[in-house]
C-alpha cells in the first residue's frame, strides 16, 4: 500500500499526525486526501508551511510512539478454560449485548 501511495512508513506516520491519531487532534481542515497530497509534496511536516507546522504543534513524542513503540518480550500465554461468567458480564453488563 505504501508503494501504491508513493510514501514511506515514516511519511504514513506524518499523514496520520496531520489527520489525527489517538495521541493528537490533527489539523482542522486536513483530511486523508489533503494530508496525502501534502506528504507526497513535502515529505514531512517539518517541510510544510509555517501555518501547518504551527497548527500541528510539537509532534516529536507522537512520532516516537509509532516509530519506536515500547514493546516487551516478557509475557506468558498460557491457555486455559474461559471464564464464561466474566465474558457474559463484559458483553452484557459493560457492552450492552442482549
Amino acid at each position: 500500500m505504501l508503494r501504491a501511495l508513493s510514501i514511506t512508513r515514516a511519511q504514513l506516520i506524518e499523514l496520520g499526525i496531520l489527520v489525527g491519531t489517538d495521541f493528537n487532534d490533527g489539523v482542522k481542515g486536513i483530511g486523508p486526501r489533503k494530508a496525502l497530497k501534502l506528504v507526497q509534496r513535502h515529505g514531512a511536516i517539518d517541510n510544510m508551511t509555517p501555518e501547518i507546522r504551527d497548527a500541528v504543534g510539537d509532534v516529536d513524542d507522537v512520532r516516537q510512539i509509532y516509530l519506536n513503540p515500547d514493546v516487551t518480550s516478557e509475557y506468558d500465554v498460557t491457555p486455559g478454560e474461559p471464564d464464561f461468567a466474566a465474558v457474559v458480564e463484559f458483553l452484557c453488563g459493560e457492552r450492552e449485548f442482549s
